[in-house]
């Protein structure tokens, strides 16, 4: 028998300097080869809907390295139906970055980084003659980037040309209050601090639902990121469990006084 080539060990084949490992069989290949060509099992008939639990199985021819197809079966799985919520949306939030995760039941969450009020009342305009029939009430919260403007008399001004249109929509009506800022400025915090003093007595004189989210988050550093401005995982569940009690009070509330009526 020939020598094996330089730098190869007996048993191997090396090809162009490379090694491609223990030489095959030939009866042992063509063993191989004869069962990848046995049929394949049967599947089972449709429904005679025409929905099958199965699919039938793909053929795809594969590219071989030495130019040659092979022919594979590529069975593809079951599919997986798309989940429906069980009830259909009953509020929609919609705001500024702080609201990014924001999640409970029933509720569509609009989330728009850097908005303004004036964002926030331009969106509403093409929102809500879409919105579904099922959506009742409006929860916004927005003011942390009108606060970086440092135009308070513009910001109070736009939150009343906001909570004005709002209250012609015919739906329940909340602002969520600012949160304060963690290492930001006594300046920024301030401002904060002020417009939220003032959406609270504004939102009492107009019969607006308000949730103060200012107390909950003050000095908790644990709740914020390291930009201290906006809330992490645990903060924004916080978030989330105060607006849906202040929310669930103040609907209760209003049942009561007009059953009263």
């Amino acid at each position: 028998p020939p020598l094996p080539a330089l730098g190869v060990r007996p048993g191997q084949v090396s090809v162009r300097g490379s090694q491609l490992g223990p030489r095959i069989r030939y009866s042992n290949f063509r063993a191989a080869v004869s069962r990848r060509s046995a049929p394949e099992a049967e599947l089972p008939e449709a429904e005679p809907d025409g929905a099958s639990p199965l699919q039938p199985s793909v053929e795809q021819p594969l590219q071989g390295a030495s130019g040659t197809t092979a022919t594979t079966h590529c069975i593809p799985g079951p599919k997986i139906p798309v989940i429906q919520p069980l009830f259909p949306p009953s509020t929609l939030i919609i705001g500024d970055s702080i609201t990014r995760h924001l999640r409970f039941l029933n509720v569509i969450t609009r989330c728009m980084p850097g908005a303004l009020v004036t964002d926030v009342l331009a969106e509403l305009r093409d929102m809500l003659p879409t919105l579904p029939s099922t959506i009742r009430r409006i929860i916004v919260h927005v003011g942390s980037d009108d606060s970086a403007r440092c135009q308070s008399e513009l910001t109070k001004t736009d939150f009343s040309v906001l909570i004005s249109y709002l209250k012609q929509c015919d739906k329940s009506v909340f602002v969520s209050g600012p949160i304060p800022t963690i290492g930001r400025g006594n300046e920024r915090f301030s401002r904060l601090l002020s417009l939220n003093t003032w959406l609270r007595d504004t939102c009492g004189e107009t019969n607006v639902g308000f949730i103060e989210n200012f107390d909950v988050f003050w000095n908790r550093q644990s709740l914020y990121l390291r930009d201290g401005l906006h809330p992490n995982a645990k903060g924004s569940r916080l978030l989330a469990a105060n607006i849906h009690y202040t929310m669930t009070c103040i609907d209760t509330s209003r049942c009561s006084r007009h059953a009263q009526k």
